[in-house]
């Protein structure tokens, strides 16, 4: 893992020691902010690896000339640390306000607010911190209120409860009934399940588009297996034609990226790790047996191999929950990379899809639709995936044969 990481570190630095974040700021000076933790019995008062991806994200946007955030009002939802909210002060944002919990998180963002006021002092944002709790309804209608504008709303790994999902939904519709503001949303795939709730309603009032970290500084581009970036347009605003707004905050696209090449690696690493999790279960069910006596080891006394088979089933479920957390990121990996190929210009699945029949028993299914691609394309992907395996079969027989002639 690299050095940034949040999950690479022990307890005491994971939760309670300071974290500090370089940005370069909106005039290129390097700018260090330092947050506070406050231990591990909230997800709210500590630092994410999406939140300090996502600051990133939009350090190099910004510096691209792809997002502009000045004159503009931000809000950040279930800021937490505040490590989002407080780097898109250094890059240059108008207004941005912190908000989280009242009584549990509120005190650890003023904190860090005042830890880093010499560091933004130089930008001339109004820093604010007001409560937002997604339960209470009046928070939300408190705040679209008092700001006379929202340009951007802040998700950084806000999808980790799935009891909070309805509520955090609803905060985002009373917040862009008036602003229709534009989403910038970092997450991980620690629980599919919150990430499916949350695609499957938002995807129904906002255009989601993929982000990528390809494009971020080298050792952020570390976490593109586990962490995933997104920019969600009101679609009416999009309809509506706000170009500016558009242009102003679009994603940085991927490079020409390979898509169906990614693709067909995270295909091929699931059926690796679907491989080795069912090696993993056999041996589970074998070391069972072993100490059942159903089975014995030849040549190997009976205590000897209970105790051998007692030290595999104390091992082996961890070994087994690893893998299983392995293949939803390998999942979710081909399912972004599935709805990338559906909404691309001049889609190559686009001219598969009506020669291919709808895909309804595959498992990831619901996840692609999450990921923001419609449910057919999966058998798309395959068609496409499987033309390009036989091409690659032919051109090997052909230089095979080229070979052999010589």
């Amino acid at each position: 893992m690299a050095a940034w990481e949040q999950t690479a570190r022990g307890g005491q630095e994971r939760f309670h020691k300071a974290y500090e974040l370089e940005v370069r700021g909106a005039d290129g000076a390097a700018v260090v902010l330092s947050f506070d933790q406050s231990g591990a019995h909230d997800v709210g008062l500590s630092v994410w690896d999406g939140g300090v991806v996502l600051a990133k994200s939009i350090e190099q946007r910004v510096h691209a000339g792809e997002l502009d955030l000045r004159g503009k009002t931000i809000v950040d939802v279930g800021s937490g640390t505040g490590i989002v909210g407080l780097a898109c002060a250094a890059l240059g944002a108008h207004t941005v306000v912190l908000t989280d919990l009242p009584h549990t998180v509120l005190p650890l963002i003023k904190r860090n607010v005042a830890r880093n006021e010499a560091a933004t002092r130089a930008y001339a944002t109004t820093i604010d911190v007001q409560p937002l709790d997604w339960t209470e309804p009046a928070h939300a209608h408190a705040l679209a209120s008092h700001l006379s504008r929202i340009d951007f709303l802040l998700f950084g790994e806000v999808t980790y409860y799935e009891h909070l999902i309805d509520p955090l939904l609803a905060t985002l519709a009373i917040l862009s009934a008036a602003h229709r503001p534009t989403v910038l949303m970092s997450h991980g795939t620690h629980r599919i399940s919150p990430l499916l709730r949350f695609f499957r309603s938002v995807r129904l009032t906002h255009h989601v588009r993929v982000g990528s970290l390809a494009r971020l500084d080298r050792p952020y581009r570390s976490a593109a297996h586990k962490l995933f970036l997104k920019q969600l347009e009101p679609l009416d605003a999009r309809a509506g034609g706000h170009s500016e707004r558009d242009a102003a905050a679009k994603l940085a696209q991927p490079e020409r990226e390979p898509v169906l090449e990614r693709l067909s690696f995270w295909m091929e690493r699931k059926a690796t790790l679907l491989e080795e999790y069912g090696r993993v279960q056999w041996r589970m069910l074998e070391s069972a047996a072993l100490l059942e006596g159903d089975f014995e080891r030849v040549g190997t006394a009976a205590h000897a191999a209970g105790t051998s088979a007692r030290a595999e089933l104390e091992r082996l479920p961890e070994q087994s929950a690893t893998l299983l957390e392995q293949l939803g990121h390998a999942e979710w990996q081909c399912c972004e990379c599935i709805a990338q190929l559906q909404t691309a210009p001049q889609n190559p699945l686009s001219a598969k899809a009506s020669v291919v029949p709808k895909e309804r028993a595959y498992a990831a299914e619901p996840i692609l639709v999450a990921a923001g691609a419609a449910p057919d394309s999966l058998g798309a992907a395959k068609a496409v995936l499987s033309a390009m395996l036989q091409q690659r079969a032919a051109n090997s027989d052909v230089s095979t044969r080229a070979k052999s002639d010589q």
